[in-house]
């Protein structure tokens, strides 16, 4: 299936967005139009002049769809489509269809069809035009879970079924705030991987795992992670939390915001924010930026933060990061070029004040062994007769408890 892309007030960045998401739609962008508004047309989204530069550019090229860079009305869908006489997507549609391909776990398969049908809610009648008029096409995209005959849709009940989907949801999520709670427990530090879609975040949590079982996937795609993966690493002598997160784009459409809260908000409970950055993109400072917003949307932004720009294996010329942002490392998850880097440095944010030890304690010490156990970070234990011997973690109070019994 043949594309146009439509973009009104938008830069190259989103353009470059918008293309690989339509293109992850199994859609092949034949040409781009754009215009600058000082308002979006109420009725057409674009000017008149503009729609008809698509209508003949769609005959041109012999394409099949409109694709557009911002959310469409109900009335903006049926107006356009009936000038055109063709398919008409908008990014969020294209997004949607993206996740119902991609969901795997039940979390996400719920709240990417949460999202779907709040979307499709008040354009059913818009929706259902075009999905008519795709049955007779070549290919096109469909919504599982949204993409049916607005007679199906009757028949399902949308709103029922987002009730029930909700309460589903909720479940899921007080199971997953128990799982939560026993992993604090634990008292690991934790490590959220943020940043883009498609910027190397699995890549890179999986340079830090050596069990292949629990490698995460890693494609060269678009929202390839949906859900957050989280998996225990060492760091020399540290045990951590490394999660990867669902990734970003710009301007995120709003249901999708909604729908995956829960998800980006577990960046919150993080001690450790990486954010992933590529660095062959030359818009990488708006791609940082924007993820900086939604960092701040969830109220993350406080957080300490380390700066990976990624993939500099790729970039050609020196590589200049604006001096404004800190803890800045130049990485490539592909060669591992920085990586001893940014070990030492999620050390120094996280470890600065705790000290390894080796010692053996007498049994008669049962009150300072207990504290250890409880505040300090054991690697390794063993019982002897007379006493125990300890690899261990502590901050600096406890360091100078038990210096005297150092091996």
């Amino acid at each position: 299936m043949k594309g146009i892309l439509v973009g009104v007030n938008t830069t190259d960045l989103e353009l470059e967005e918008l293309q690989g998401i339509v293109e992850a739609c199994a859609i092949e962008v034949c040409h781009i139009v754009t215009q600058n508004l000082e308002k979006i047309n109420s009725a057409h989204y674009v000017g008149k002049g503009k729609l008809e530069e698509i209508k003949m550019a769609l005959d041109f090229y012999q394409a099949e769809v409109v694709i557009f860079n911002n959310e469409l009305s109900p009335s903006q869908y049926v107006n356009i489509e009936d000038y055109l006489d063709c398919i008409i997507y908008d990014k969020t549609y294209c997004i949607l269809e993206i996740f119902n391909q991609r969901a795997q776990t039940k979390e996400a398969k719920i709240q990417t069809e949460i999202a779907t049908l709040n979307y499709m809610l008040p354009r059913l009648i818009a929706v259902n035009r075009n999905l008519s008029r795709q049955a007779g096409s070549s290919g096109g995209l469909y919504l599982r879970g949204g993409g049916e005959t607005e007679q199906e849709l009757k028949r399902r009940n949308v709103r029922k079924r987002l009730s029930d989907l909700n309460k589903t949801l909720k479940e899921i999520k007080k199971t997953n705030e128990t799982k939560k709670v026993k992993r604090n427990k634990s008292f690991l530090k934790q490590v959220a991987l943020v940043g883009y879609t498609n910027a190397g975040k699995s890549t890179t949590l999986n340079l830090f795992l050596e069990d292949e079982e629990k490698l995460v996937i890693t494609k060269d795609m678009l929202f390839t992670t949906l859900d957050t993966y989280t998996r225990i690493v060492d760091i020399n002598h540290h045990k951590i939390l490394l999660s990867d997160t669902v990734g970003f784009i710009s301007d995120l459409p709003k249901q999708l915001v909604d729908a995956f809260l829960s998800t980006i908000n577990e960046v919150k409970e993080a001690d450790l924010i990486i954010q992933v950055v590529n660095g062959a993109n030359p818009n990488f400072e708006e791609e940082i930026e924007n993820t900086n917003k939604i960092l701040k949307q969830i109220g993350a932004h406080q957080i300490k933060k380390i700066y990976l720009i990624n993939k500099v294996d790729l970039v050609e010329h020196a590589l200049i990061v604006p001096s404004k942002y800190e803890n800045v490392i130049k990485f490539s998850a592909k060669t591992k070029e920085g990586f001893n880097r940014l070990i030492e440095a999620i050390e120094d944010k996280l470890f600065s004040n705790e000290y390894f030890l080796k010692v053996e304690i007498p049994l008669e010490e049962s009150k300072l062994i207990n504290d250890l156990k409880k505040q300090g970070q054991i690697i390794k234990i063993i019982y002897n007769p007379t006493s125990v011997y300890l690899e261990v973690l502590v901050n600096k109070q406890l360091f100078d408890q038990i210096f005297k019994y150092k091996k």
